[in-house]
């Protein structure tokens, strides 16, 4: 029997050629519904944005508008990362990723349709069995990783993997659905915590107002996602965690070891160890990472990773989780909860965590909040805490070692000045010398990342190896983000993205410099969409969105756009702007017959209609 929505649209509402069926599901920021799309007779699913704290349903029984005035922003400002997200998955044809088919504005709101996928959720297959056996989460997280590598690659995250998010076909293939985008756009706002993040999957860093996440934020809800499959729980909830641990006091972390030795392979329980760290920066840096931990797909990924892995998890066997199956009670597998009284400081362990990540990241001056510490149960109370501080221009600037490096345990501060030490003998290409400093200061600390940044240009400039550059510059960015690139860095990542392509154009849009945005916003021909669409994104972030001339883009991005999406996209951006310079070229991709629209694979299908409109528009202008 089909489930009653309140709130939902009524089976046979038609938005477009899409007829609305029935409610598949309703959560705090959208409705998803099962439909009939007319024009090419088949079943799909429709994402509905509703987000149910900012807008409400109003009379006329579809159109939806915010609660009042004060939510107005807040809710376009949703809107617009739920379209951007809608953009961004569309690009993706991954397997197990879901398929974004298109996507429309209507009613106040706007909607993706996606690929009807027949099966269940994970959430809904572990509560009918509680737990599953290795080769069965393998056979889920192993494919999820493969679809979050190319997610990753185009700098966009999940931001919500749990259980209910991972869809099970009826073949057994994993798809991974609903992102977050909008969650946290609102979230990023400073709305109530409550539904902006899953207490015991998100990881410490998403209770954070500035955006500090990255690929090991979705690696951490993904390890609980994998212990939940083990354990038949949800873990602790992230905040908890950390402030035990920087308490002095052990990880409350339910126990997974014991008799589950015997069900579940020490790698595997490992790799999940390793995924599960509290602190960001002792987690998988990346999906290949992960994958090497689990003990797939070794063949592409980079033997320095693999090394590295191996390395690290074996630190945390020694040092990580107390694993034992007799302590899982009824008390300690609930999320428990941290409530500071009302206008008293944070915890000091709370703070020292922040501490932590702050100096992790390498961002001396940025304003860090605590959104919420923790969720109680279903229909609980949210106790929420902030925390808001600013570097000062005296304080003391953190240890440039790495928190959790064999240097920094030692208490020894790694080199500051290593790059600066170089640059006579890299000016007089005295490599020899450049190399012996970065392998004497890798013998200190094998994670030294201007060390391995030195070693990147010694294999770019003596031994005329890209490929063996980049891994090096990657391998430094990894281990600290925040360390600013020098130009040297930025200049070969430029000429790279001509010569190797994406994985260049990925890796220099990582970099925190405007002028490295800059310089790959400029990139044209093949991997020049990608590559911009990189740089939209830093530079947007930085509120430097001005750098890139935004005319030239959109032209391109007509010319260039590998899918019909992004070519319909560039054509809206067209219409708004006013360019009447791509005139020519719209008319051009119009000029179809209406038998070869219908009849025909067209790759421009999905734009003639805002085509026509935009040459109507701009022919207005130039009449």
């Amino acid at each position: 029997m089909t489930q009653v929505y309140h709130h939902a649209l009524p089976a046979g509402t038609r938005i477009s050629s899409y007829e609305i069926r029935d409610t598949l599901g309703i959560g705090a920021f959208g409705i998803t519904y099962r439909a009939y799309d007319h024009s090419l007779d088949r079943v799909v699913a429709v994402k509905e944005y509703l987000p149910s704290g900012l807008a409400v349903r109003v009379s006329d029984g579809t159109t939806v508008s915010p609660k009042s005035q004060a939510e107005t922003k807040d809710y376009q400002y949703g809107l617009k990362r739920f379209l951007d997200e809608a953009r961004t998955l569309a690009r993706f044809h991954e397997p197990h990723v879901v398929r974004i088919i298109t996507y429309l504005e209507a009613h106040g709101t706007a909607y993706f349709v996606m690929d009807y996928e027949d099966g269940e959720s994970l959430d809904r297959r572990l509560k009918k069995t509680a737990t599953l056996p290795e080769d069965e989460i393998r056979a889920i997280v192993v494919p999820i990783l493969r679809g979050l590598r190319s997610v990753h690659a185009q700098n966009f995250l999940h931001r919500d993997i749990k259980p209910g998010n991972i869809y099970l076909r009826r073949d057994g293939s994993p798809v991974l659905i609903d992102f977050g985008a909008a969650r946290q756009a609102i979230g990023e706002r400073g709305r109530n915590a409550t539904g902006m993040v899953t207490p015991g999957y998100a990881p410490f860093e998403q209770y954070l107002a500035d955006d500090k996440q990255g690929p090991w934020s979705d690696i951490y809800a993904l390890g609980a996602t994998m212990y939940h499959c083990v354990t038949g729980v949800a873990p602790v909830a992230s905040t908890e965690r950390v402030a035990a641990v920087h308490a002095g006091e052990p990880d409350p972390m339910a126990g997974i070891g014991g008799t589950l030795k015997d069900r579940y392979s020490a790698a595997f329980l490992e790799a999940m160890r390793w995924m599960l760290q509290p602190m960001p920066m002792d987690r998988p840096q990346s999906v290949d990472q992960a994958l090497t931990a689990l003990g797939a797909a070794t063949n592409d990924v980079p033997a320095s990773e693999r090394s590295a892995t191996a390395a690290d998890t074996s630190t945390v066997a020694a040092e990580g989780i107390d694993l034992d199956i007799d302590t899982l009670t009824a008390e300690n597998a609930e999320t428990r909860r941290l409530t500071p009284d009302s206008g008293k400081p944070l915890p000091a362990t709370l703070q020292r965590a922040l501490a932590t990540l702050r100096a992790w990241s390498g961002d001396k001056n940025r304003r860090w909040a605590l959104a919420g510490l923790a969720a109680a149960g279903l229909g609980g109370l949210i106790v929420a805490a902030f925390l808001l501080f600013k570097s000062s221009p005296t304080a003391t600037p953190p240890s440039t070692a790495e928190p959790d490096s064999p240097t920094a345990r030692a208490g020894v501060v790694a080199p500051p000045s290593l790059l600066k030490q170089a640059e006579p003998e890299i000016a007089a290409s005295n490599w020899g010398n450049v190399t012996r400093l970065a392998d004497e200061a890798l013998g200190k600390d094998p994670k030294h990342a201007e060390a391995l940044l030195l070693k990147g240009h010694v294999a770019y400039y003596r031994d005329k190896q890209t490929g063996a550059a980049l891994q090096r510059y990657g391998e430094a960015l990894r281990l600290k983000p925040g360390l600013k690139a020098d130009p040297r860095v930025v200049t070969n990542l430029v000429r790279a993205v001509d010569t190797v392509g994406v994985s260049a154009a990925t890796l220099l849009a990582q970099y925190p410099s405007p002028a490295a945005a800059k310089l790959l916003a400029e990139r044209t021909g093949k991997p020049g969409f990608a590559a911009r669409r990189q740089a939209a994104d830093i530079l947007a972030r930085w509120n430097e969105r001005k750098k890139i001339n935004v005319r030239k883009l959109v032209l391109l991005d007509l010319d260039e756009a590998p899918e019909c999406p992004q070519r319909r996209e560039a054509v809206v951006k067209i219409r708004e702007l006013k360019l009447k310079e791509a005139l020519p070229t719209l008319k051009k991709m119009a000029d179809v017959s209406f038998l070869e629209r219908v009849f025909t694979n067209h790759p421009n299908a999905c734009l003639f209609d805002e085509a026509k409109r935009t040459i109507a528009v701009l022919e207005g202008i130039a009449g």
